[in-house]
C-alpha cells in the first residue's frame, strides 16, 4: 500500500508541478505578487496531497519564534518538503539556492522572477559577496530569507558541518537568525521513492540575535539544532532507537530475526511512554524484520514512522 500510495503521490508531485510551471510562466509579464500567490496555491495543493494521498501532514512548532521583520531562517535540510512548505508557513520567502537550478528552462525563470537568491558554490568570494548583495535586497522588500546552511539535503542524525556562507550573511547585514529544525527526512527521505504517512515536525527554535562572532554563531546554530533533533522529537528519536536495535537483531542473527518478531509486537513494548507513535513503530519493525539482513540503516528504516522553499 505504501508503495502504490508514493507512485500514486509522485505522479501527483509531476504532474501538479509541470501545470504550475506552466501558470506561472505564463504570468511572468505580471506583477509580482501574482505569481507568488501562484507559488502559495502550488505549494498548498502539494501539502493537501501529501496528505490525502501518503497521510504525511505536518506540525509546526515555536511559531512564537517567527519575526515580524527582517530574519534569515537557517533550516536543516532533509527533503524535497523542506523546499515548498515554507510558502505556507513565512511571509513572501525566498530562498538561497544553487545557481544552476535556474537554468532549469521555465522552472528557472519563475524562480528567478519570484525572487529567489542564487549562488555559485564555485564562485568564490565574489560569489559569496553577490548572494550578500541579494540578501540585502530581498530583505529590504520585506522577504523572509530561508536558507540551508548545509548546502545540501542530509539524513536524519547525520551530522554535516554548516557553511560560512550563514555566518557573512550575519556578520555582514546585522540581521538575527532563526534555527530550524525538521524531521521530513524520515518520512520522506533524500532521493527516496517511498513517502510514509505520519507527521513531519518542524519548528522555530529561539532567535539568535546579532552580535556574536562566527565562531560563536556557528556553536549556537550546531548545538540548537543537534539538541532539538535529539530531545525533543519523541518520534524520531524512539523510533530510531528502535530501528537500531532492529539492526542489530538483524545483523547478528540474519533469517533467524523472525524469532524476535514478538519484542515489537506493539509500539507500547518499545516505547511504553511515547503515545504518540501509535502502531506505526510496530509496522515498521514487522517490514524490517521480514527483510533479514536486507536492512541497510536504522536512519532509512525510520523512514516508515510516518506540517518547512533546495
Amino acid at each position: 500500500m505504501i508503495l502504490f500510495r508514493s507512485l500514486v503521490f509522485n505522479i501527483f508531485f509531476i504532474l501538479w508541478t509541470a501545470l504550475a510551471v506552466i501558470i506561472m510562466s505564463i504570468l511572468l509579464v505580471f506583477p509580482r505578487n501574482i505569481m507568488a500567490s501562484v507559488v502559495t496555491i502550488w505549494a498548498l495543493i502539494l501539502a493537501i496531497g501529501l496528505r490525502v494521498i501518503v497521510g504525511l501532514s505536518f506540525e509546526v512548532r515555536g511559531l512564537n519564534n517567527i519575526v515580524d521583520g527582517n530574519a534569515i531562517y537557517a533550516a536543516k535540510h532533509q527533503s524535497a518538503w523542506d523546499t515548498f512548505i515554507y510558502f505556507l508557513i513565512l511571509k513572501n520567502p525566498s530562498y538561497i539556492l544553487k545557481k544552476e537550478l535556474l537554468s532549469i528552462p521555465l522552472w528557472g525563470w519563475c524562480a528567478k522572477r519570484y525572487g529567489a537568491i542564487p549562488i555559485d558554490r564555485k564562485g568564490g568570494g565574489s560569489a559569496l559577496k553577490e548572494m550578500i548583495l541579494n540578501v540585502e535586497d530581498r530583505l529590504k522588500k520585506n522577504m523572509s530569507i530561508i536558507i540551508f546552511p548545509e548546502g545540501t539535503r542530509t539524513l536524519p542524525k547525520e551530522k554535516n558541518s554548516y557553511h560560512s556562507g550563514i555566518a557573512a550573511i550575519y556578520k555582514r547585514l546585522n540581521v538575527p537568525i532563526i534555527p530550524v529544525a525538521v524531521n521530513s527526512g524520515v518520512f520522506w527521505g533524500r532521493r527516496q521513492f517511498k513517502k510514509y504517512p505520519g507527521t513531519i515536525i518542524l519548528q522555530f527554535l529561539p532567535i539568535i540575535e546579532p552580535g556574536y562572532s562566527r565562531n560563536e554563531l556557528m556553536e549556537q546554530l550546531t548545538t540548537a539544532t543537534r539538541d532539538q533533533a535529539t530531545t525533543s522529537y519523541g518520534i524520531v528519536t524512539s523510533t530510531t532507537e528502535m530501528n537500531e536495535l532492529v539492526q542489530q537483531v538483524t545483523t547478528v542473527m540474519g533469517e533467524q530475526s523472525q524469532k524476535f518478531r514478538p519484542i515489537f509486537a506493539s509500539p507500547q513494548s518499545c516505547c511504553p511512554n511515547d503515545k504518540r507513535l501509535g502502531r506505526r513503530p510496530g509496522r515498521l519493525s514487522a517490514r524490517h524484520l521480514n527483510s533479514g539482513t536486507r536492512s541497510k540503516s536504522p536512519d532509512r528504516g525510520s523512514q516508515s514512522t510516518g506540517a518547512v522553499p533546495r
